[in-house]
């Protein structure tokens, strides 16, 4: 009908807005789309949008009007809300909208995979692993699952790094060309203490993708045997990129302060 196609230009023209960083633009479309397909996928731009001007709390407002004024659409609201209220470091709230979410499809994998992420981020690793073997008894042969257990692992504290490996390795068997398994293989490795082949799996990773995460594991590898300008180097033009990465900046201050 002319409607859904209005309503897909207006999403269009929203996400164009969006990847210029005209976030106010981009809101005057996205509150334009009226229903149909294009509705949940608006809303969701449209919190992303709030969330890119630094005003959380109206995000996490238009999920929750959506939830309230389409409720057939009110579970696909629920992961949304939650990664909003993580963001407004309101965890045990987020927490609470994952398991509404899991008490009408706890068979869901995808559903305990992003729990667990939301536990990794809120600094909850025991709860993480647990929810993502949560995961991995539902999708056993999910490599993302494979992955984000094995690694989840390799930072509980608990020296469990064996299983890690083992996870991370058969993640990799299903897709080789992953860069980021194998930055997860590679910091396997280094937990191991197996340092040469670290670097082997973190250059590889780091060369497919500059992301500030493989390049924090790089450069305390790189320290670690003693490359420390190289390392210097690679975290100076990370940061650039990623200026808010908990993880590059832990890690930079970690060895240079």
């Amino acid at each position: 009908s002319q409607a859904y196609y209005v309503n897909e230009s207006f999403w269009h023209i929203g996400d164009i807005s969006m990847q210029r960083e005209q976030y106010g633009v981009a809101i005057r479309y996205f509150n334009r789309v009226g229903g149909g397909d294009w509705l949940l996928p608006a809303r969701n731009s449209l919190s992303q949008a709030y969330l890119e001007l630094g005003d959380p709390a109206t995000a996490l407002a238009v999920q929750r009007e959506l939830a309230a004024d389409y409720p057939k659409q009110a579970l696909a609201t629920l992961p949304s809300q939650a990664q909003i209220l993580l963001a407004m470091d309101r965890v045990p709230e987020a927490l609470v909208a994952m398991d509404e979410a899991l008490s009408y499809r706890p068979w869901d994998e995808r559903l305990w995979l992003f729990r667990g992420g939301l536990e990794e981020q809120g600094g909850l690793s025991q709860e993480a692993v647990e929810s993502f073997r949560q995961a991995l008894a539902l999708a056993p042969d999910s490599a993302v699952v494979k992955n984000a257990l094995g690694y989840t692992l390799l930072n509980t504290g608990d020296d469990d790094y064996e299983e890690a490996y083992q996870l991370i390795r058969a993640a990799l068997e299903i897709e080789p060309s992953n860069p980021a398994y194998q930055d997860s293989l590679g910091w396997a490795y280094y937990r191991l203490g197996n340092l040469p082949e670290a670097l082997k799996w973190l250059q590889k990773a780091y060369e497919q993708m500059r992301d500030g995460e493989i390049a924090a594991h790089l450069g305390e590898v790189l320290w670690e045997t003693g490359q420390r300008d190289i390392a210097r180097a690679i975290w100076s033009d990370a940061v650039t990129r990623e200026p808010d990465n908990p993880i590059l900046l832990e890690t930079i201050r970690r060895y240079t302060s």
